[in-house]
């Protein structure tokens, strides 16, 4: 019993250690940090600038044009609010994004490793944050694809417990994430897309014609419920503020007809 207690200890004490590594890691490698003049991307100025007015009253897609969605600019209306100008406010958006990754992956790894091997997945969940900042493709930060990696993740979680539990309420985290990141950049839900393959294919594996169907059914029930959730008070917003018809035409048929070529999602660019 005392040996549970203090393997517990450590492996608590290396999981803190590993957030304060990642933290100071973060300090000194992403361009928004305090320790440089700040973000030299054009699309995460852009969207400051975005979040910036938002905070003074103009209406995104109404008042002012920027072809990403919604979900990006309430992040950069944050970063904002935090700091005069943004750049301190997007570092520390992405400091809580890059440290929700880390918990969410160890969660992930967990469940994977059935032995238990809880450092192991301690160090899986520091190292892929760490070589997501490390790598060039995730630019000078701030963009769509990094910010959807937390919501993807969080649908793999949900659906692991589902298979575990057999609980259908966690399709509603999987419907509020898939709304979000297809908020953020639609062109970024491929991810829901192959987990829905796998789902279907994991389902009419193990259950009669039936019983597959009613599983579906709940599950589609609590995923359509996940979305509009995070639909209709953005779809009410606009059409509050009047802005609800540009929403539509800059965010979908601006994006349809003259959206340029960089449609993957960041884990696609690492392979």
């Amino acid at each position: 019993m005392l040996l549970r207690i203090k393997n517990f200890e450590v492996k608590n004490y290396l999981y803190i250690f590993t957030i304060i590594l990642l933290a100071i890691f973060c300090f000194i490698n992403i361009t928004s940090t305090p320790l440089r003049s700040g973000n030299t991307w054009d699309d995460a100025n852009a969207m400051l600038r975005i979040g910036q007015l938002w905070s003074q009253g103009y209406i995104p897609f109404k008042d002012v044009f920027e072809q990403r969605g919604p979900s990006m600019y309430i992040l950069y209306l944050i970063a904002n609010m935090i700091s005069k100008g943004g750049y301190i406010g997007l570092f520390i958006v992405e400091i809580v994004n890059l440290l929700v990754i880390q918990f969410l992956l160890k969660k992930i790894f967990d469940i994977q490793l059935v032995n238990k091997k809880t450092s192991l997945s301690i160090l899986g969940a520091l190292l892929v944050p760490m070589w997501m900042v490390s790598n060039f493709t995730f630019k000078n930060g701030g963009s769509p694809e990094e910010f959807s990696i937390p919501w993807i993740l969080i649908s793999i979680y949900m659906i692991q417990s589902f298979f575990k539990n057999q609980k259908y309420s966690h399709f509603f985290l999987v419907g509020v994430s898939f709304a979000w990141v297809f908020n953020m950049k639609y062109s970024l839900i491929g991810p829901w897309i192959a987990l829905a393959i796998i789902i279907l294919f994991k389902i009419f594996v193990s259950q009669d014609l039936k019983r597959a169907c009613k599983t579906i059914g709940k599950i589609l029930i609590w995923s359509v419920l996940g979305t509009l959730t995070v639909f209709l008070p953005m779809l009410g917003y606009f059409a509050y503020v009047g802005g609800i018809k540009k929403y539509f035409e800059v965010y979908f048929v601006t994006n349809l007809t003259s959206y340029t070529k960089e449609t993957l999602p960041i884990f696609s660019h690492f392979l």
